[in-house]
């Protein structure tokens, strides 16, 4: 017989978050995901964080710039909950991680051609474009990596994910700012 778990733990969590994470980033393929996901993370939190600098020289104004982070962000989580379900019914983790990897890629070259033809209208739409793929490709990362890394709790692969994004964000939007006010 094996004794009850304590309270509000699971019989196969990791005694604490650092065996947990130490466990996770040895499986081959969660670091491959993981430094997808981290490199997104930061395209992400960069382009939403500098996009009124980095459009000015294009001679759009702050107010429309707010306006095409609001549009990444609206085109984005529908197509995060598309995704969702559609790995829930499919679970071709793999496939989909590829193929929206490879959509936001693409998106983002579209993003930057539109910037520099400086039009208002395509930009709107390469915004609604990149948002939608980055949103949806990071519902998939999380749901894979929770798979792949598995009896481990997701939080622990999730959180992991979500921590070395959130330090990338900060390494490289940083010297983009300062770069920026010269």
């Amino acid at each position: 017989l094996r004794a009850a778990a304590p309270p509000g733990r699971e019989p196969d969590a990791p005694a604490s978050l650092y065996a947990g994470w130490s466990g996770v980033i040895r499986n081959r393929h969660f670091r491959k995901l993981f430094g997808a996901f981290v490199f997104g993370i930061g395209m992400f939190n960069a382009i939403l964080t500098l996009v009124a600098q980095w459009l000015k020289p294009c001679g759009i104004s702050e107010g429309a710039a707010g306006d095409m982070g609001a549009a990444f962000v609206v085109a984005g989580l529908p197509a995060a909950i598309a995704a969702a379900v559609l790995l829930d019914a499919t679970h071709a983790y793999a496939a989909l991680t590829r193929g929206l990897g490879g959509f936001a890629f693409l998106t983002t070259v579209g993003l930057v051609f539109a910037a520099t033809q400086g039009d208002a209208l395509g930009l709107y739409c390469a915004f609604a474009a990149c948002g939608a793929a980055y949103l949806a490709v990071a519902a998939v990362a999380m749901e894979a990596a929770a798979e792949c890394t598995y009896p481990t709790p997701p939080e622990v692969s999730t959180g992991l994910l979500f921590c070395a994004g959130n330090l990338w964000s900060v390494g490289s939007t940083y010297p983009a700012t300062r770069a920026d006010t010269g």
